[in-house]
């Protein structure tokens, strides 16, 4: 911890953790007659090296001292931005909510780097304090850093609330910027419900339609969207999911291990009607995987799985059962397994 080789100096704090040492390590530093960690670290962020001071300042966020939130509230007006930027977080990483106003007052810093590290201090907070200051932070018109936006609407993502998801999903509809809607919708997809499947359901339409590059690029990234409905997870998100899944070119076809994750044994009946209309065996693997998840068969639909499909055992436009059970694949139970 005194060494002046940055690298030797951040691959020691990497061994520090507050939260499995404390009692041991501060026993064993009275012991010694040693000072505690948190005043070797609060001693570093006064040199002049800039990497050890940052390094130090990011640790000590883990440490939920009086002197240590007071040595990084006074960080927060360094005349060196990164510096600020880093204690910001750290108080942020503290989480001590009397610190929210005066990260507040930080969201308007003329620097993006300081601006960021604000939001993400707040972010870590999680409070409803910082709501509405993030919000207008964002509809700022002058606020064209792309990372402090996508900053805001995650730090906006951890607060949450159903205002928060309509708030959301009307600032995916009013812009442009692909790179904005794609961080709405990965937070949609964390907290949103049916409203956010409704916005969601569109764009894969949207894209098909497309016929400019210029236009495509508007346009949330189809895997962003896949991803988000695998997460809602509702029976209308896979209702959508099998909608996206009847087009075989990527990257829709990533709907298809979507699928196999949270398809219901309701779901394979129209993944199997998809199969019979396309004569595409991409979602074979779907079927299988959700048949052998609920360890159920159901003869009114084709029980599939890999091994079969390299045998050409499947006739698609023959549902022949008994002889497909035959083939030596086993029959799996008729009920659901816990």
């Amino acid at each position: 911890l005194k060494s002046n080789n940055c690298k030797i100096f951040e691959l020691t704090l990497e061994l520090i953790k507050p939260q499995v040492y404390t009692t041991d390590l501060d026993l064993i530093l009275q012991v010694k007659k040693l000072q505690p960690i948190h005043n070797f670290l609060l001693e570093r962020v006064q040199e002049d090296n800039e990497q050890i001071r940052v390094e130090a300042i990011y640790k000590l966020g883990c440490f939920d001292f009086v002197e240590v939130k007071y040595k990084l509230r006074q960080l927060t007006e360094d005349i060196n931005p990164k510096i600020q930027a880093y204690a910001a977080y750290a108080l942020g990483k503290i989480g001590d909510r009397s610190d929210i106003p005066l990260l507040i007052t930080k969201l308007k810093h003329p620097k993006a780097i300081v601006r960021e590290g604000v939001v993400n201090g707040l972010r870590l907070m999680g409070s409803e304090l910082a709501k509405h200051p993030l919000i207008e932070a964002l509809e700022d018109l002058s606020e064209e850093n792309i990372h402090v936006k996508n900053s805001i609407i995650q730090a906006l993502g951890v607060i949450g609330g159903e205002d928060i998801e309509e708030y959301l999903i009307q600032l995916a509809q009013n812009t442009n910027d692909f790179a904005i809607v794609n961080t709405i919708i990965s937070i949609l997809g964390i907290l949103g419900g049916e409203k956010t499947v409704r916005l969601l359901k569109h764009f894969p339409d949207e894209g098909l339609e497309v016929t400019k590059q210029e236009n495509y690029l508007k346009l949330p990234d189809i895997e962003t969207v896949i991803l988000a409905l695998e997460r809602i997870n509702n029976n209308l998100a896979i209702e959508v999911l099998v909608d996206i899944a009847q087009y075989s070119s990527y990257p829709y076809s990533q709907a298809n291990l979507s699928l196999a994750r949270v398809g219901k044994l309701e779901t394979i009946l129209s993944l199997w009607e998809i199969t019979l209309k396309t004569e595409s065996m991409g979602l074979l693997d779907a079927i299988s995987h959700i048949q052998e998840c609920y360890q159920h068969y159901n003869p009114n639909y084709c029980q599939v799985n890999p091994k079969n499909i390299k045998k050409n055992l499947i006739v698609k436009n023959n549902n022949n059962y008994e002889n497909y059970l035959s083939s030596g694949y086993p029959r799996l139970s008729d009920c659901r397994t816990s």
